[in-house]
């Protein structure tokens, strides 16, 4: 009888001898030792073997879409780094810290305090005690050496805003230069972090092509398995 068109609905299977089926224990017993094979076979060649590891130039043509050459020198330093793997990441204010001149230190300390509310405080501390030893002066002796309307004061508080406003200026624009520093290193470091989240996709999906193939691999070996249990012809006469 073909195995093809072997069916239970054919009364005459039930007189062929029993000996010619396997029983339901060798079944059991040959499958468990046919995909105990198979998932040996996987494991032992399942291990993801995808070499997608790229040069900055590659990086720059397959990632950012222009060649290497064509990158600004951030962009080029990030596509060194995502290469290399290494961090880019680093203290910005630690590193203009270690620049800074006595100069730019003292600009900053001006700024620092001619910003605060303590400066606001003796400022106007000073220009009552001004006005007021004057008009104590006047009073008194009928002269002083400065009376209304205080030109040697406002004398003093021209020249105090001529020398404070530059060394203020002289802060901010160093200010300037570190919160540009700042910025174009952020922009480094979300670069670096769009380019590395792009290559773990490309691994993601690699790895999930080739998870694919191994379970038709295995699928195919399964298939073997029970070919080679059941037989292409099991039924004979």
């Amino acid at each position: 009888m073909d195995f093809k068109t072997f069916s239970l609905s054919n009364p005459g299977w039930k007189r062929l001898p029993r000996a010619i089926f396997p029983s339901a224990g060798e079944v059991q017993t040959g499958l468990r030792v046919g995909l105990a094979r198979c998932t040996l076979g996987f494991t032992a060649h399942s291990k993801f073997t995808g070499d997608i590891v790229h040069s900055h130039e590659e990086i720059a043509t397959k990632l950012l879409g222009v060649p290497y050459s064509a990158l600004d020198q951030r962009a080029m330093n990030v596509a060194k780094h995502v290469a290399d793997r290494s961090h880019i990441a680093r203290n910005i204010n630690k590193d203009c810290d270690a620049t800074t001149t006595f100069g730019q230190r003292a600009a900053d300390a001006v700024a620092t305090f001619g910003g605060s509310w303590t400066f606001v405080g003796l400022f106007g501390a000073t220009m009552l005690l001004w006005i007021g030893l004057n008009g104590y002066l006047l009073s008194r002796a009928g002269k002083t050496f400065d009376p209304y309307p205080y030109i040697l004061l406002n004398l003093f508080l021209s020249m105090l805003a001529a020398i404070q406003a530059p060394i203020i200026l002289m802060s901010q624009n160093r200010h300037s230069e570190r919160d540009r520093a700042s910025a174009e290193h952020d922009y480094e470091v979300n670069l670096k972090a769009e380019l590395d989240i792009m290559l773990l996709h490309e691994k993601l999906d690699q790895l999930r092509e080739k998870q694919w193939e191994e379970l038709l691999e295995i699928q195919r070996e399964q298939l073997k398995q029970l070919a080679s249990l059941v037989g292409a012809d099991p039924v004979r006469k």
